[in-house]
């Protein structure tokens, strides 16, 4: 279970990655805003705000794909607990019903809550509409990928 998460964590959190790299290099003045913004008033760092953008950029794809194996475990192992549960004849289609249907609670709550730290969590980036089809996509790719892991390693590791 938790070598099937992890694998399919590892892709998403590469394809998550792509699309976070995209979205920084379209959404640049907006970035640096927003890292401007998290520093604290009257404080001077030695590093220009451009320097601290273009290592966030370089880190923003190995970050990811470490934060996707974290979140395909933690969703392997919620996917294990209510498999029986989902809906869908098979484990690649339950992993897909999961994912869609935590995929439909983020987008009501970006709705709702505009940049809200859920979506952040799922590493979905749904804010910028021209990237959102691509981020949700590879979501469910993760309940997909699930699956369909689960069903190659899970005889192995019982």
């Amino acid at each position: 279970m938790l070598k099937s998460g992890a694998l399919a964590g590892a892709i998403y959190g590469l394809l998550a990655g792509v699309v976070g790299y995209a979205y920084m290099v379209v959404m640049k003045d907006e970035f640096i805003a927003s890292i401007q913004a998290a520093m604290p008033q009257g404080v001077s760092i030695p590093i220009s705000m451009e320097d601290i953008y273009n290592i966030s950029l370089m880190a923003s794809v190995p970050s990811s794909i470490i934060s996707g194996i974290i979140l395909g475990v933690v969703f392997s192992t919620v996917f294990a607990l209510m498999r029986e549960e989902l809906l869908g004849r098979d484990d690649r289609l339950r992993g897909l019903f999961l994912s869609g249907f935590i995929l439909a609670v983020a987008i009501v709550w970006e709705v709702l809550y505009p940049q809200n730290i859920f979506g952040s969590l799922l590493m979905l980036r749904l804010s910028y509409l021209p990237l959102a089809p691509v981020s949700a996509a590879a979501f469910l790719a993760l309940g997909y990928l699930t699956g369909t892991f689960l069903g190659r390693f899970g005889k192995q590791e019982k």
